[in-house]
């Protein structure tokens, strides 16, 4: 079932012009000569991190580290943008967003924990940190590509924290994932009490995507019993693969514990529908929920926007409206009924518009 429901993601592709099948082709026969590493690795982006997978043993940042569980390490991903003229005809005719630059991994340099809470700290500008959990099928180098792509969409660089979980990196191990997810919540859980320490209460957000949010959310709930006093700014789900039923019940347990939650939605999300298939229920993120039910969040729907992604799936990377609001909501904490291309559909529930829309 995971074949034939990810298979029809290509069938998606395929639609996308004879230009852009070309300059992918061109993509993918090009190779980069990896840069020697020095004692102090020169990157354009360098994304804080904390982790829970394994050292391997290797030195190449593709494989630094695993997929298996270990105990928790921080560090910087060095990353560097790599301009490709080639791709920027092909990304106007295109009807799905594609990358004008690829991303690179060039190395990993391990660090302390309190001293990237101090660089963080220092790099943030006045604007509340954002810690982001990642969802499923990430390895740790893709990992890192991928949160490069959300600071540079939501301007939030110098601001920002990855928390990454042991994913698979796999396609086909999402009970895996599942359960790895699960055994990371405590350690999530401490992750937030430190950011709470640091930066003080209601002074950071907290972002999740897909399997990610469910994470997120039950470290919250965690919390909620262990730890009440927890007061977070804003907590934000995107594309959250997390039981619709499930999510209403333990919420009223939650929403104390942020000024805000928002819930991103969409319409043709592939990888919600595949979840949907797997467990039997629905999932919060997709479009079309009786939303009337969860009292106390904000949900956007990216319903009115034009598609991004051939997966529906990754909007938070790749529109510029989704990033733009999140920007807002992140380094001005504005509400919905205050962020602009937002039309309020009913109390609880906006569609985010186009920017050419009137």
């Amino acid at each position: 079932m995971l074949k034939i429901c990810f298979n029809s993601l290509t069938t998606s592709a395929q639609k996308v012009s004879a230009a852009l099948a070309t300059t992918a082709a061109l993509l993918l026969s090009s190779s980069f000569e990896v840069q020697a590493q020095s004692d102090t690795p020169e990157a354009d982006v360098v994304i804080p991190y904390i982790t829970l997978r394994d050292r391997t043993g290797s030195s190449d940042p593709d494989d630094f580290y695993g997929q298996d569980r270990s105990d928790m390490k921080s560090g910087h991903c060095f990353v560097d943008v790599r301009g490709l003229d080639i791709l920027s005809t092909a990304a106007e005719i295109s009807p799905i967003r594609i990358p004008e630059e690829i991303l690179r991994v060039e190395a990993i340099e391990e660090a302390p924990r309190d001293e990237l809470w101090k660089e963080l700290d220092e790099t943030r500008q006045e604007r509340k940190p954002a810690l982001y959990v990642h969802g499923f099928f990430i390895s740790f180098e893709k990992g890192c590509r991928r949160a490069v792509s959300f600071t540079q969409n939501t301007g939030m660089d110098g601001a920002f924290m990855w928390f990454s979980w042991p994913s698979d990196g796999n396609l086909l191990n999402y009970a895996r994932d599942e359960v790895d997810m699960y055994w990371s919540v405590p350690d999530l859980a401490e992750t937030i009490l430190e950011m709470q320490e640091v930066f003080g209460e209601e002074q950071y957000n907290l972002v999740g995507h897909s399997l990610g949010t469910r994470g997120l959310f039950l470290s919250l709930y965690h919390l909620s019993e262990s730890n009440p006093k927890v007061e977070v700014d804003n907590v934000i789900l995107m594309a959250p693969d997390i039981d619709f039923e499930i999510f209403r019940k333990l919420l009223p347990r939650v929403v104390d514990l942020a000024n805000r939650i928002t819930i991103y939605t969409g319409p043709s999300d592939r990888p919600l529908a595949l979840s949907r298939q797997l467990h039997g229920y629905e999932r919060l993120g997709e479009s079309g929920n009786d939303v009337a039910l969860l009292q106390g969040v904000e949900i956007i729907e990216t319903d009115d926007l034009p598609n991004s992604s051939p997966s529906g799936h990754l909007y938070h990377l790749y529109s510029d409206e989704v990033g733009t609001d999140l920007n807002l909501l992140l380094t001005q904490s504005l509400g919905a009924a205050d962020r602009p291309n937002l039309k309020q559909i009913s109390e609880n529930r906006w569609s985010l518009v186009p920017f050419d829309d009137d």
